[in-house]
């Protein structure tokens, strides 16, 4: 398994390989949302994200709600 990550704070990982969070979205079979809340972060999941999301990709959030612009989430999922 290849592991790949969007952190705008950090700049290398020893394991995981950094990529951009549109690059992520096309390429992840799986997206595990991890971030913590702030107004930067406020729905950075937006109708981009959700356009280039991978078909078939599961979508995990372990944070917070706000991350997500719900109505791009729904438009997704129609």
């Amino acid at each position: 398994m290849q592991v790949i990550a969007y952190d705008p704070n950090v700049t290398t990982v020893q394991w995981v390989k950094l990529t951009g969070l549109y690059e992520l979205a096309a390429s992840a079979d799986v997206v595990s949302v991890n971030a913590s809340y702030s107004d930067s972060s406020h729905e950075m999941l937006d109708q981009a994200f959700f356009d280039k999301l991978k078909p078939g990709a599961f979508l995990v959030n372990n944070a917070r709600g706000e991350l997500i612009n719900e109505i791009a989430l729904l438009n997704s999922l129609q």
